[in-house]
């Protein structure tokens, strides 16, 4: 008779049913992202909110699971921590660190649930730390690349909506659906697709941006032009969605792109020049058309009149500057455990600030939780980008295109916002090239 104790049959659950499983999981949480285009027709509100929550719930289940099975085989032990790769023993510090941030903080609840608005809490950062590992259970590749696609191709049906909201009068004329599409209703901003703000879309647009612009140079010649013209449909939506950090953040990584294509095959550097020279092209021909404002935006950059009053600094664009102060004054107030997340809000909100966040992710990740978990972060992701530049002729074609999403959204991160909608898509790519260090790499690196 078979032994069906707890202990048996969880031990003896195939891997498959683990990367399967993860893979599975992850797709739930692309396919969502289309999905919410329901709430044109249907009118329901925080409908990604719903949909992001029931995923991570399935998804913290899913790795309790999986931990579970570890620890029941004996692969789970204090010693096997330190046998851990740097960049994911940095992000488990990271995790415990924020946990004790978070129980030290002023406002509990608040820094477990988080805002109304943003509801981005130490629970959700469970939620990404399971998505995190979900990525690391996905290893073969046709998986890795059919979520890669999707998750392009999802971020492009978005965009049409982008489309549909500068044509004069087709809104109107389709009535509550188009009401809803124009992001009135909804809570939505204008340009922002299903998002609540048009710099929440554009970092999903960074992601799939630098995606396509990595299977325009990687893929056989066929996938290559479709992913060019995917490139520079979604570039336009990016020109028109205006939200300039992360047109900065494309750009960086298209040259990170090109320099690392030389290194991999100098005659890939034809394929990047193409890739620079749409996105020239389209920043041009925008320019020309009144479609968003680079050029503005980059004189606003070079602005450095240290004489501007506060009005005309907030008129100037310098609002960042004021906030990012503000954090670093917090920072050192408070410079090993942080005031815990969202910890800022009432700081912020006191001082008369109609934002309460510093719109700068590595200043929020060191105001919320100290200047140790921002290193833990950084140490983390650096790491990480110095074993794959290590191993770069011998990583998987899809691992690097990942590579360059991770590092563009990156960029962005330093005028950017952490969002429960958008930061799950970031750590599932980052979770995937996490597992970059296999047995078979190694041999081949040796």
């Amino acid at each position: 008779m078979k032994d069906l104790s707890f202990k048996n049959v969880i031990s003896n659950i195939p891997e498959q049913f683990y990367s399967k499983g993860a893979f599975c999981i992850l797709m739930m949480y692309i396919l969502s992202l289309p999905l919410v285009l329901l709430h044109v027709t249907f009118f329901w509100n925080n409908l990604i909110g719903i949909f992001l929550f029931t995923c991570g719930t399935i998804a913290q289940l899913f790795v309790i699971l999986y931990l579970i099975s570890r620890f029941v085989r004996g692969e789970v032990s204090f010693q096997s921590l330190f046998s851990l790769n740097t960049w994911d023993l940095l992000l488990l510090a990271l995790l415990v660190w924020s946990t004790i941030s978070a129980f030290l903080a002023d406002d509990l609840e608040l820094a477990l649930m988080g805002t109304f608005y943003r509801s981005e809490g130490l629970t959700m950062y469970f939620n990404y730390a399971a998505i995190y590992i979900c990525g690391k259970l996905v290893k073969d590749t046709k998986q890795r690349n059919i979520l890669l696609i999707s998750f392009c191709i999802s971020i492009s049906l978005l965009a049409i909506t982008v489309y549909l909201q500068t044509i004069p009068g087709i809104l109107d004329s389709l009535g509550k659906i188009g009401t809803n599409l124009a992001g009135n209703g909804l809570n939505t901003a204008h340009r922002s697709a299903i998002f609540l703000n048009r710099n929440h879309f554009a970092y999903m647009l960074t992601l799939c941006l630098l995606g396509f612009a990595g299977y325009a140079v990687y893929a056989k010649r066929n996938v290559r032009i479709v992913s060019l013209l995917l490139f520079s449909f979604n570039l336009w939506a990016l020109m028109i969605n205006d939200t300039f950090g992360c047109y900065l953040a494309v750009l960086i990584g298209l040259l990170l792109l090109g320099i690392l294509s030389y290194f991999i095959h100098p005659k890939l550097i034809k394929r990047v020049m193409i890739l620079l020279l749409v996105f020239l092209g389209i920043t041009i021909a925008c320019e020309f058309m009144g479609i968003g404002s680079v050029s503005k935006d980059f004189d606003i950059m070079m602005d450095s009149n240290p004489d501007q009053t506060q009005e005309q600094t907030l008129d100037s664009g310098h609002l960042r500057l004021i906030l990012w102060n503000k954090a670093i004054e917090c920072i050192f107030e408070r410079p090993v455990f942080g005031y815990g997340p969202e910890g800022l809000y009432y700081i912020y909100t006191n001082g008369g600030f109609e934002n309460n966040r510093p719109h700068n992710e590595y200043l929020q990740m060191a105001a919320f939780h100290g200047i140790p978990a921002l290193c833990m972060y950084l140490g983390s992701l650096l790491s990480l980008f110095i074993y794959c530049i290590k191993n770069l002729k011998k990583i998987p074609k899809e691992l690097i295109i990942m590579g360059g999403m991770i590092f563009s959204y990156c960029i962005s991160a330093f005028l950017g916002n952490t969002m429960y909608y958008t930061m799950p898509y970031f750590y599932l790519f980052l979770g995937i090239l996490s597992g970059i260090k296999s047995k078979n790499l190694e041999r081949q690196s040796s």
